[in-house]
């Protein structure tokens, strides 16, 4: 069985090409799907490396940091979202 990684770490694959592909959050559109920022890179290493600087980076930080400013009403959204799918 493979190892988690930590939340908001992102997740890393081997495509069958033989590089490595990195995928996080970086955001969540106004229906509540996720945003994606995708990384590819020859080794696993150099994919470490590229996520811990885009996650590290101040942009990154901004985009979470607006995201989660106003708890109250992200939950109402999602309520909103979660209601108009039944």
């Amino acid at each position: 069985m493979a190892k988690r990684r930590p939340s908001g770490d992102g997740m890393v694959r081997k495509r069958e090409d033989g590089r490595w592909e990195g995928r996080i959050v970086v955001g969540h559109k106004s229906n509540g799907d996720s945003i994606f920022r995708y990384i590819s890179a020859p080794t696993q290493k150099e994919l470490s490396a590229k996520l811990r600087q885009l996650t590290d980076s101040s942009c990154m930080n901004t985009i979470r940091s607006s995201l989660f400013r106003n708890p109250a009403s992200h939950m109402t959204m999602r309520s909103q979202n979660h209601s108009s799918h039944r």
